[in-house]
């Protein structure tokens, strides 16, 4: 499920619930309210990985999720202030997607960083962290 976030006030910051419910064909039911912070600025970005530790030679899964419908995302992985790779990829309904090999180069701690530039401003950045593991 998502929410429509093209059709609310961006410029606000502060906290918003979502409120989820779900009910089965047998009528058992549950709900659940989460608290989510909202951020200022129209354009946002998420990273996610299938998971945080990988081996060297492991695929690891990258899925960029934008406000931005169409553009270039791009993508940088960086061990202790060394950029390791760059990568840009083609948004598509906010969308993209990267699969590359977890490198022995990437053992220990990295930091994933995906951005897209915006028309008139600098840029920014939506950071995760990644442990690869060079066993």
């Amino acid at each position: 499920m998502m929410a429509d976030c093209h059709n609310r006030d961006q410029s606000k910051r502060g906290k918003e619930a979502l409120k989820i419910e779900a009910r089965d064909q047998e009528g058992n039911q549950a709900s659940s309210k989460v608290e989510l912070e909202a951020r200022a600025g129209e354009d946002q970005i998420l990273l996610r990985t299938e998971r945080a530790v990988y081996r060297a030679g492991e695929r690891i899964q990258l899925k960029v999720f934008s406000t931005k419908a169409r553009g270039a995302a791009y993508v940088d992985i960086v061990k202790e202030g060394r950029t390791v790779l760059t990568h840009d990829l083609d948004l598509e309904n906010g969308e993209a997607e990267l699969s590359l090999p977890a490198s022995p180069e990437m053992a220990g701690t990295v930091d994933i960083s995906a951005y897209v530039r915006a028309e008139r401003a600098a840029g920014w950045r939506s950071p995760a962290d990644l442990c690869a593991t060079g066993e």
